[in-house]
């Protein structure tokens, strides 16, 4: 079996438990309702500070989240790039991003960045 084939089935996997947490997360925000929403929304760099204060090994930055659009997913990694493409959960709907999506998202931006470079 050839590096390809194992990545394109790994990818393969990752997206598809990815395609299950949205799913789940999605039903979880619909229970939750606009006003809980953003109450959590407006906590998040909250939370950040907080488990900072504990000396948290955890989240390292707060970033978008692709799945509620609310600024309240907390990353708890860099990724290989520098960015905050890195895995997380958002505070407001649950959604968690995986390591393996993180990093496929990363590898997409890190790509993007590079083709758009003006030299």
């Amino acid at each position: 079996m050839s590096v390809d084939m194992d990545w394109d089935e790994a990818i393969g996997r990752a997206r598809a438990a990815d395609q299950r947490e949205v799913k789940r997360a999605e039903a979880y925000l619909a229970l939750l309702g606009e006003d809980e929403a953003q109450r959590r929304a407006d906590t998040a760099h909250d939370r950040l500070i907080a488990l900072d204060d504990r000396e948290y090994s955890g989240p390292v930055e707060v970033d978008e989240c692709p799945l509620c659009g609310h600024c309240a997913l907390l990353v708890t990694d860099f990724d290989d790039f520098g960015g905050t493409e890195g895995p997380g959960i958002c505070v407001v709907c649950s959604y968690e991003r995986s390591d393996d999506i993180a990093r496929e998202g990363a590898v997409a931006e890190h790509i993007s960045r590079i083709m758009n470079k003006d030299d």
